[in-house]
């Protein structure tokens, strides 16, 4: 577990529960924070925003003794205006996740449907897919979905002006041409499949 690309813990209905939050805020976001803060010759201050998830515990469990290093709740119905998460990380990072995925499908050499294929990766497998997609956004895209929460103007706009799936699929076309695999789907289909649930909640 040690060796994953990300944290990984389990509940037993899937969902997110307080004391697996606090166990990561303390034992995860804090440590790491303090360090690379502390890395760059930078004080170790800083602030985690939170939504309003009913599975936080209170702010005031969320602070360390001498409360450099906090979480804050934004108010109720604000996180999709202000949350940097939701301003396009977390879009960039499911193109980016659905996008290796189709890679890894395309260059199975034993691919004989969908449904098969899948039954054949572990948590560990998606675990390394989801490392490496949040790897592939950019630190210049992040200060620029930061920005864009701030409302403020920056010379960063064209960081984030490109369309995260659009710009997986066409990676996903080129990889595949690279491999010398025709691909059986058009842009079209793909574009719609990379951006599935853009307009469900919660995604």
């Amino acid at each position: 577990m040690e060796n994953l690309p990300v944290v990984y813990m389990a509940s037993g209905n899937a969902w997110m529960t307080q004391s697996l939050f606090e166990e990561w805020f303390f034992n995860n976001f804090v440590p790491k924070v303090r360090c690379q803060l502390t890395s760059r010759g930078l004080e170790p201050k800083a602030l985690l925003l939170l939504d309003l998830c009913p599975a936080y515990p209170r702010e005031d469990n969320f602070r360390r003794q001498d409360g450099k290093i906090r979480a804050l709740c934004l108010p109720a119905n604000t996180t999709s205006l202000l949350q940097p998460m939701d301003q396009g990380i977390i879009k960039t990072f499911k193109a980016n996740y659905r996008r290796e995925l189709m890679m890894h499908l395309l260059l199975d050499p034993d691919y004989s449907s969908l449904v098969t294929s899948l039954q054949k990766y572990t948590i560990k497998d998606m675990c390394y897919i989801a490392g490496k997609s949040l790897r592939q956004v950019k630190t210049s895209s992040i200060e620029g979905y930061w920005m864009k929460g701030l409302g403020a103007l920056s010379n960063l706009q064209d960081d984030i002006s490109a369309i995260p799936e659009k710009e997986s699929v066409n990676t996903l076309i080129n990889s595949a041409v690279e491999h010398g695999l025709d691909s059986k789907y058009s842009e079209d289909v793909l574009m719609e499949w990379i951006s599935t649930d853009d307009n469900e909640p919660n995604f």
